[in-house]
């Protein structure tokens, strides 16, 4: 890429021609993935991923959906990082995140080092733990706050071990991807919420669909073939998954979004 910070006119249209990309693909479950993967080509990511994050909402801490990712290394690299920050919620914890969270634009577009100086950074747990077993490290993120519902919708994206920073032409690209994708979901962009099961993981959605069938723990087990212990850590899954405590709560919310538009 050029050292310059400046946008192309090659650049403006790839954006341009990422998003007719996804606007085509339609599928709130499908277009992310074809999000994250432009993404990555368009500012020479290795990682990428696209998600929505719960704020402001009375009585429940911050709540974050992974909505698409590309790029890992390894399955279980991707597994790894998963189970920590999805399933677990445990990005909460992180001083990036922390720190995107309190900018009062409605639109943001951040570099690592303008969140998290490089002394702090590579003393914490977050690179030295996970970044680096990963083979990531610089990370460039671009959020968007949304009204209905309170929420950051954006997308991360890391570079490798070993390369060179993101700089202002990458921000600037991430940023006009940004920009015009929280000015099309909903429209253009078809929106997760409306889907409950997308998401998901093939066996959390096949759990998820017995409980919405009325099944018990103990009947959902027999008919996925599980062990009971099992079915019921997919069920604590799926309410760190949606911000919920109770299985009454978790199929509220189910329900309501399912329900059709003026019913």
């Amino acid at each position: 890429m050029s050292k310059s910070g400046r946008l192309r006119l090659t650049d403006v249209r790839e954006v341009f021609h990422l998003l007719g990309h996804c606007r085509d693909v339609g599928d709130p479950a499908a277009w992310p993935k074809v999000l994250v993967e432009g993404l990555t080509r368009l500012v020479a990511g290795q990682v990428a991923v696209v998600s929505e994050i719960s704020i402001e909402t009375p009585g429940l801490p911050p709540r974050f959906v992974l909505l698409g990712d590309c790029g890992w290394f390894t399955p279980t690299h991707r597994d790894i990082w998963n189970q920590r920050y999805a399933l677990g919620q445990e990005f909460r914890k992180l001083a990036v995140f922390q720190r995107f969270a309190t900018f009062p634009t409605p639109l943001g577009t951040k570099s690592r080092e303008q969140l998290v100086g490089d002394a702090d950074w590579y003393r914490s747990d977050e690179f030295n733990v996970f970044h680096q077993s990963m083979g990531v490290d610089d990370i460039l993120a671009s959020f968007a706050r949304t009204a209905a519902p309170p929420a950051l919708l954006g997308f991360a994206t890391f570079r490798a071990l070993g390369q060179e920073r993101f700089g202002k032409r990458e921000r600037r690209l991430a940023h006009l991807l940004l920009q015009e994708v929280t000015s099309g979901v909903g429209t253009r962009l078809a929106r997760r919420q409306d889907a409950p099961l997308a998401g998901l993981s093939s066996r959390l959605r096949q759990t998820l669909e017995c409980l919405l069938e009325g099944d018990s723990e103990k009947q959902a087990a027999l008919r996925l073939g599980l062990s009971r212990h099992t079915v019921h850590d997919y069920v604590k899954a799926l309410y760190r998954q949606y911000g919920v405590s109770s299985r009454v709560e978790l199929l509220a919310l189910c329900l309501r979004r399912l329900k059709p538009p003026g019913v």
